[in-house]
């Protein structure tokens, strides 16, 4: 029976990660959200721009029909580079959005796992388990190159 609240914690903790999830998931497809629908728009725009712009060179005036056309170009550079703008804002946020839910969900999940190691170091004989000291990293070793 001592062993109850300890798979309170863990079932606890299984449904933060889960709401996690389901959080992360919202994020991701809202993002996928608003690509698809500039990526509509961009295309409806890239066609009705080919369309206007699609009026066969002829024989007289041939410099102003290269000179519009070379404006037509400009046009489109500058309709790309707005479109990859919009891409770049809606990347930054999805990343700024994700982060700030990794970094919540750290502290919960670490505060979620230091109770549950309290409980069991609770349940544990004295001096078994010594849960409530800071955690040390781990000493790594460095090989030199030969």
């Amino acid at each position: 029976m001592t062993s109850m609240p300890s798979v309170q914690q863990i079932a606890d903790t299984a449904n933060t990660s889960i709401q996690h999830f389901v959080a992360l998931a919202d994020i991701v497809l809202n993002a996928s959200e608003q690509l698809v629908g500039l990526n509509i728009d961009a295309a409806r725009s890239a066609c009705e721009f080919a369309s206007s712009n699609a009026v066969p060179l002829t024989a007289e005036d041939i410099k102003e029909q290269i000179s519009s056309r070379v404006a037509a170009s400009g046009q489109g550079f500058e309709k790309a580079a707005n479109y990859l703008r919009s891409v770049n804002e809606i990347c930054a946020k999805t990343h700024a959005d994700v982060v700030e839910l990794n970094a919540r969900h750290a502290g919960e999940y670490a505060q979620s796992v230091q109770s549950l190691f309290d409980s069991v170091a609770k349940l544990a004989p004295a001096g078994t388990f010594d849960f409530s000291a800071p955690a040390q990293p781990a000493k790594t070793t460095t090989r030199k190159s030969a």
